[in-house]
């Protein structure tokens, strides 16, 4: 299937245990989040963007205690929104990585929790194998920010867990978290540096380490764009092939119940909330005007859609379900 103009209808393909009741959560344009529980040993999505064939990779789910997470509202205030969606404190929270295969690359946009991440997460290796790749495979692995969650995936047992990978990470995460300054001087928690050296340091060693800056052109149909906030390296990749796009936005967005309607409102993960504030609102008001298509790590699984506006804020539009 092909994307159509700015309203894209998207072709996904489920396979997964228990993939059709995450079809019955996901996948409607109109239906809230509810608290059912879905079991299932590792679940992906297929579509196509242009001439890029993109598969969604779970990595499984953490629950996030709201109360404690969310910056400026009172705990009426975060129950107000928790009874729109019909979800209850703790909410479970998607993790999801995006493979990427196009001109002759097989890139893999964030890697999950891997095993820093204690009793949750660390399902992606199983989700890649559903898809018939294997770690060899992969030929890049693009990180949009330094957080466990999205690059404590990098190792495994050790070792780097895609040892034919190229890792693409921004120079400012890379200073913040691998500068030993850092670690002596506070500015970082003994648990972030030792994770940090115990995945990304791995691929410097083996001079499979690149770092971007500003905007970068990184690979063929693969562009870096900063949104320093949340981390100061803070990334999120535009694809293009054939005339189709897709925006794969990291940690652009946390808590679907809140952050759409409102926006404005920050988590305690931000390193420069104000920063990660204008950050959002400004790519969202883009995003809702171009109809673009997202990828969103923490959206339910698989995270694909668009932004609608409504009212002050925001409505989520989970891209079309085909099956035949």
């Amino acid at each position: 299937m092909r994307l159509l103009s700015r309203r894209a209808v998207l072709s996904l393909l489920m396979a997964a245990v228990g993939a059709m009741g995450l079809i019955s959560g996901a996948v409607s344009a109109s239906s809230e989040a509810s608290n059912t529980e879905l079991a299932t040993d590792g679940s992906i999505a297929r579509f196509q963007v242009g001439n890029a064939e993109v598969i969604a990779l779970s990595d499984g789910t953490f629950p996030i205690d709201l109360f404690s997470v969310l910056q400026g509202l009172s705990a009426d205030q975060v129950q107000a929104y928790l009874d729109q969606t019909f979800e209850i404190n703790p909410v479970e929270t998607s993790i999801t990585a995006f493979l990427v295969r196009m001109q002759g690359h097989l890139m893999l946009v964030d890697t999950g929790c891997g095993t820093f991440c204690g009793d949750v997460g660390g399902k992606l290796l199983r989700s890649l194998a559903l898809t018939g790749y294997s770690p060899e495979d992969i030929t890049d692995v693009l990180i949009t920010h330094m957080h466990g969650d999205h690059e404590g995936g990098l190792a495994l047992h050790g070792k780097r867990a895609f040892p034919n990978a190229v890792v693409y990470i921004h120079q400012a995460d890379i200073g913040r978290f691998l500068n030993p300054d850092n670690l002596r001087d506070g500015v970082i928690r003994q648990l972030d540096w030792d994770r940090a050296q115990a995945s990304v340091a791995l691929y410097r060693a083996a001079g499979q380490l690149k770092t971007s800056s500003g905007p970068t052109q990184l690979l063929p149909g693969i562009k870096a764009i900063p949104m320093a906030g949340h981390t100061p390296g803070a990334t999120f990749y535009q694809l293009h092939s054939a005339g189709e796009q897709l925006y794969l936005i990291g940690d652009m967005i946390h808590i679907r119940a809140v952050q759409l309607p409102a926006p404005e409102v920050t988590v305690g993960y931000d390193l420069n909330p104000s920063k990660a504030r204008a950050e959002r609102l400004k790519w969202f008001q883009t995003f809702a005007q171009e109809g673009a298509l997202l990828a969103a790590p923490h959206m339910n699984f698989p995270g694909v859609g668009h932004l609608r506006v409504q009212d002050q804020g925001y409505r989520w539009i989970p891209a079309a379900y085909h099956n035949r």
